[in-house]
């Protein structure tokens, strides 16, 4: 620590370097940035990837296997794919989601009724484990929104991905204390304060990857050329009109929280392109759902 000498080898601590590199080697217009970001790619997949075990994320577990590489390393493959179109960085990226989603509880794990998660009627389901080592689950992925996932199933069409992504934005929600803050743990296993949300404690990468949420993940995807819509916000919604000029939605809120919902609609022509980063900016359908209210919204086809 005090040196900056690199004390442990062999891992995958920079998995998101690659897609760093790779997005500088378009803003620098530097071809050696991308030939780096390629060599690096095909060393961790080929030595960690394939095997299972990603790791280096968290400096305090040094060479435990961890969920933040695997997504780290899974969001700079999809980058790769984006900005060279070539689809073998597409299946490695599926690869390595499947792996973020070992990583995922699957399931709404029960909690002895006397613990402060259980007596909330908490949803654990969609909780990430953050490493072996630490042996509790997180709000979300350190430090992501998970739109890879979101990207996966746009590319794909696969809801898996979709799914899996709405579990944990859902499971993220289970975190937020009651004076807004939130913590790392959803702690479910016997590590410690077992059955806890932590209240009173903060933790900073969870607010931030919330916000990354929020923002990086449409409340309500679209896509008007199949009349097929995929709603990751806690909110309701189906399509009740489609035509050649506007796709209708129906939006229920069930929650007692009034909502902004973002839309990201879309046809069969920009869906086949790249989304790239902050896409978001461009998101102008926004809806505003008051608690336990339903509202009708049109979305003027281009």
């Amino acid at each position: 620590m005090e040196s900056g000498k690199v004390a442990v080898y062999n891992t995958t601590g920079g998995a998101m370097a690659i897609g760093g590199l790779t997005l500088a080697s378009v803003y620098f217009n530097c071809p050696e940035y991308l030939e780096i970001a390629r060599q690096a790619a095909s060393a961790l997949y080929r030595q960690f990837a394939i095997v299972g075990f990603t790791s280096g994320g968290c400096g305090d577990i040094l060479q435990n296997s961890d969920s933040e590489t695997a997504v780290a390393l899974a969001t700079s493959l999809f980058t790769l794919y984006e900005t060279t179109g070539e689809t073998e960085y597409l299946q490695q990226a599926r690869d390595v989601a499947h792996l973020c989603a070992t990583w995922t509880v699957s399931f709404d794990y029960r909690l002895p009724e006397d613990t402060p998660l259980a007596q909330l009627g908490a949803n654990l389901t969609g909780a990430v484990w953050a490493s072996t080592q630490n042996k509790h689950g997180a709000p979300g992925f350190c430090t992501q929104s998970g739109d890879v996932l979101f990207k996966l199933y746009r590319t794909t069409g696969d809801t898996l991905y979709a799914e899996l992504l709405r579990d944990i934005i859902h499971a993220h929600a289970e975190g937020i204390q009651p004076n807004g803050k939130i913590t790392e743990r959803l702690t479910y296993c016997d590590s410690d304060r077992r059955g806890s949300r932590a209240d009173g404690w903060e933790t900073g990468w969870n607010e931030t990857n919330g916000a990354l949420m929020a923002l990086e993940i449409p409340g309500i995807y679209v896509r008007t050329d199949l009349g097929k819509l995929y709603v990751f916000d806690h909110v309701e919604a189906e399509i009740i009109k489609s035509d050649k000029r506007k796709t209708i939605l129906r939006i229920t809120n069930p929650t007692e929280f009034d909502a902004q919902v973002t839309l990201f609609a879309e046809g069969a022509e920009e869906s086949a392109l790249p989304l790239g980063d902050n896409a978001f900016l461009n998101w102008q359908d926004k809806v505003k759902v008051k608690a336990g209210q339903t509202v009708t919204y049109t979305i003027k086809k281009k």
